[in-house]
């Protein structure tokens, strides 16, 4: 295994209630060779007293100090992207556990693309098993459970929704730069990082292995979403949806812009029948 270490970026906010475990799953990963780097974006609660704890006990954990307050997910993580150099990346919620071989698992098969195609970005990313606050199985796979294991091929997908989970990422520096190219009108952080890749003609790779509880709360930002194809119900979010697919749209066409609306409508419906089973 390549000798070069991992940065784990992890943005937290009022994530007391889960993130020992989160940062227990880091400490006990069967690949060592990582640094993880905590921002936190303005928690009132024990979340810093929790993470001062581990500092003192690993020297690899670094809670970072920073002028900005409270930006958000989005920006807390592109903060970190931003300042933080290193070979490789992966970004980490507060909430998950990470399976014990995630990093080797994820590591190894990002060097297998880069040994036939160096110098390029590179992305992997894996499936998820969904599970409840106290980690019982919600569903082993939440590419099953959403339906998205139907439109993870080809990857043209991506430009029409957001199918990378970014907890379960792993991606080079060029990925990274190219990133930092594309921020105007992100949505999130790992679309930004995924599209990027895309645009720039690197490699996405997705893998129907589980590396990560991906724990359901109340507090979620996002989450694990079950498949429902009630029209009622699409038609009660309709407000919801079109401006999520505008602002999506809106971020995908400032960089490629061979992607017209039309031709985004056409994605968007080629996706909708193919997770209906139709095509």
């Amino acid at each position: 295994m390549i000798n070069k270490e991992i940065a784990i970026l992890l943005s937290t906010y009022n994530g007391a209630d889960y993130i020992e475990d989160q940062i227990n799953s880091i400490i006990y990963q069967t690949n060592s060779n990582w640094i993880l780097y905590i921002r936190d974006d303005g928690s009132t609660d024990k979340t810093i007293e929790i993470i001062q704890k581990y500092q003192k006990l690993y020297s690899n954990i670094i809670l970072l100090k920073s002028d900005l307050i409270n930006l958000g997910a989005k920006d807390s993580f592109l903060w970190l992207l931003k300042n933080i150099e290193s070979d490789y990346f992966m970004f980490c919620d507060q909430d998950d556990v990470w399976l014990p071989n995630k990093i080797d698992f994820s590591f190894s098969e990002l060097l297998k693309i880069e040994s036939n195609l160096t110098h390029i970005p590179a992305l992997v990313y894996t499936d998820l098993v969904v599970v409840n606050e106290n980690l019982e199985i919600i569903s082993k796979s939440m590419w099953d459970y959403s339906r998205s294991i139907r439109i993870m091929m080809p990857e043209k997908y991506l430009f029409v929704t957001p199918l990378v989970t970014g907890c379960t990422m792993i991606f080079n520096n060029q990925a990274k730069q190219s990133a930092l190219n594309f921020i105007k009108n992100a949505i999130m952080h790992d679309a930004l990082v995924a599209l990027a890749v895309l645009i720039c003609n690197g490699r996405i790779k997705a893998i129907h292995k589980q590396t990560i509880y991906y724990r359901q709360h109340k507090k979620n930002v996002l989450g694990a979403v079950e498949f429902n194809g009630s029209i009622l119900k699409k038609f009660g979010n309709l407000r919801k949806i079109i401006i999520d697919n505008y602002l999506y749209f809106r971020f995908v066409s400032t960089y490629e812009k061979k992607l017209t609306l039309f031709n985004y409508l056409l994605l968007k419906t080629e996706v909708a029948l193919k997770l209906r089973a139709i095509i």
